[in-house]
């Protein structure tokens, strides 16, 4: 839209402020020329299209629907239900889990991890708040609640109860989790654990 002060054209990648010149008469060439620079910017704003975001759950696909169903039965039967054979039910063999350690490879070394974390804190559970799920990947937010009654990172049990917040994203090829990004607030657990 032209107005007295300026336009501005914006495009879902950008935003374009045009400003008019000082004073146009209707046949100069300045004019002219301000209008094929508008017309110009307008067809770049034309031929970018936003893609069209989802509002709820009713245009997920059945394939997202099961990656979805998939990812929350691992989290609850591994971390909640404590069932670490069910493991190779649900990831591939060649699977990776990138965190702050960097990535473990494989089931085996996830079997490991699970582990740990278990000993660490044995009475844990987590509580899924969110799940997002689009094309291959199922992203999940959740509370993590426990008590540290064994080693964790070199420290000794401090018996002290901890309230974290995790994400996780899982990207899931032929019905297994073939890769999977954490992110968990390791330096609040730490703080609430009274190390830190």
């Amino acid at each position: 839209m032209l107005g007295e002060q300026g336009s501005r054209a914006i495009t879902p990648y950008r935003s374009v402020l045009v400003e008019p010149p000082p004073s146009l008469d209707d046949d100069s060439t300045d004019k002219r020329a301000y209008d094929d620079r508008w017309t110009t910017i307008t067809k770049v704003r034309s031929t970018r299209q936003p893609r069209p975001i989802r509002t709820n759950d009713t245009n997920m696909t059945k394939q997202e629907e099961a990656n979805k169903e998939l990812v929350l039965r691992f989290e609850d039967e591994v971390w909640n239900e404590r069932n670490l054979d069910a493991i190779d039910a649900y990831l591939a063999e060649d699977f990776v889990l990138h965190f702050h350690k960097g990535p473990l490879n494989g089931r085996a070394e996830f079997r490991e991890k699970v582990e740990s974390n278990l000993a660490s804190f044995p009475d844990s559970s987590q509580t899924i708040e969110d799940v997002i799920a689009e094309d291959d990947k199922v992203v999940v937010r959740m509370m993590v609640r426990g008590t540290q009654d064994g080693e964790f990172l070199g420290v000794e049990p401090t018996g002290k109860e901890f309230e974290i917040e995790e994400v996780h994203i899982a990207r899931i090829e032929d019905g297994k989790i073939v890769e999977q990004w954490s992110q968990a607030d390791v330096l609040g657990l730490l703080e609430q654990i009274g190390v830190a």
